[in-house]
């Protein structure tokens, strides 16, 4: 992958400069980004090939998962992300791959959109909204045929250093809502966490209370104490 408006030289200029810290994004030259590596987060939420579909990701960062679902043949890729700062920065990736993926600085759950997309995602997002279950209600008329929410348990390293939960399997296994500190989560870039919730719990919002979807399945996300769930139409 190269990029003939950007040399090796200015790409590592960028690099230097910049702090590129939430994901790992591949750039021209055999370069990217530090951050985490999610590769097989990718590889469990997208097909090999996504041709002809649409894809929304919801608080899209650095754009990473943008950038790959365009990588798998994804005719419209939109990121939407609030914070202004990982906008820009999301915006200065896309001119160094060459991107088309489109990207909106806004808060979705204040000025929703009217279109819909086949793959929807809300992945790390949940657990920083004052409202999530308003926010599941909104997103999930936007997914023609997939919702992919990636979400801490109760089993999150974070929530259990504040609630100091002995044995978080366990509760893990019940439909509940677990409610976090904000003085004690709170980081600059995304408010802090609100609240976590085990599957069985997601699962009853999804299906039970209204029946948004017709199947959820919750798997393993590569993350320790977090799962994803994907919700089918």
């Amino acid at each position: 992958m190269t990029n003939p408006n950007y040399s090796k030289q200015q790409i590592e200029k960028i690099l230097a400069e910049e702090r590129f810290a939430y994901h790992r994004v591949n750039l021209p030259y055999g370069l990217h980004t530090r951050g985490r590596d999610r590769r097989r987060t990718r590889d469990l939420i997208f097909p090999q090939s996504l041709a002809g579909k649409s894809v929304l990701d919801v608080g899209s960062a650095l754009g990473y998962f943008c950038f790959e679902a365009e990588t798998r043949g994804a005719t419209r890729v939109l990121g939407i992300e609030r914070d202004v700062e990982r906008f820009r920065q999301a915006c200065l990736l896309k001119q160094i791959i060459g991107s088309r993926v489109e990207f909106l600085q806004r808060d979705i759950l204040q000025h929703s959109l009217d279109e819909k997309f086949d793959y929807v995602c809300l992945l790390n997002v949940l657990h920083h909204l004052d409202d999530p279950i308003h926010a599941i209600h909104l997103l999930a008329p936007l997914a023609r045929e997939v919702l992919i929410i990636e979400f801490p348990t109760i089993e999150d390293a974070k929530f259990c250093k504040t609630t100091r939960i002995r044995f978080p399997k366990h509760y893990n296994r019940l439909p509940l809502m677990g409610v976090s500190s904000r003085k004690a989560t709170s980081k600059k870039t995304d408010g802090g966490q609100t609240f976590v919730f085990t599957p069985p719990a997601l699962i009853r919002i999804l299906q039970d209370h209204q029946p948004l979807f017709r199947e959820v399945e919750i798997i393993d996300s590569p993350v320790r104490g977090r799962k994803i769930a994907l919700c089918r139409k």
